[in-house]
């Protein structure tokens, strides 16, 4: 079942739902929303959104940035604005870019695991795998079980031909999952 953030509250409500159970606010997106590149996010976050992307490509991160500064400041979890943010800026390959959202993720909140998982995997793309697996010991520092956490670090071993270390952390990941009963692929 899909489920969506309520708007006024935050409380996850069935994605179908026309109105929260908690809060009684309209939950139902607008026919602009249904078919938005973001559903998530309201109206005026999405025209943030497309602006700042859109400068982005044009290689104008500096004008971006107080646009996506407002859509942070506007966000319940700025954390997770700033991590979608820097995800979006890894696969655009701008590393630089990516990494000032993962540090604004965790000064935001120090404890969102996340962020340090993406500021390891855009340090890593970069060619600083050192660093990267500084990182990740912090995001581990904060839960030694996170098997997203566990996995990037043993892909960056993999990556530095590391392999019995890899496989250590793939096993580690393994025993966990059937530990906590988790199916499919990690979620952080």
């Amino acid at each position: 079942m899909t489920q969506t953030k309520c708007p006024n509250c935050g409380w996850l409500v069935s994605a179908s739902s026309v109105k929260c159970p908690k809060c009684g606010q309209t939950i139902i997106k607008s026919p602009a929303q249904k078919g938005a590149l973001f559903p998530d996010f309201d109206n005026r976050s999405q025209i943030l959104i497309k602006k700042g992307l859109e400068l982005i490509h044009k290689n104008r991160f500096k004008e971006a940035l107080p646009l996506f500064t407002e859509l942070a400041d506007s966000n319940p979890k700025p954390e997770e604005v700033w991590a979608f943010l820097a995800f979006g800026l890894l696969s655009m390959r701008k590393f630089k870019e990516g990494l000032y959202c993962t540090e604004e993720a965790i000064k935001t909140n120090p404890d969102y695991i996340r962020a340090y998982n993406l500021k390891a995997s855009l340090l890593d793309a970069t060619g600083d795998s050192k660093e990267a697996l500084n990182y990740i010991d912090k995001a581990l520092k904060r839960n030694p079980e996170d098997p997203e956490t566990l996995l990037n670090k043993g892909g960056i071993y993999l990556r530095n031909n590391k392999l019995g270390e890899a496989m250590e952390l793939v096993d580690r990941v393994i025993k966990l999952e059937a530990v906590l009963g988790l199916h499919g692929p990690p979620r952080g």
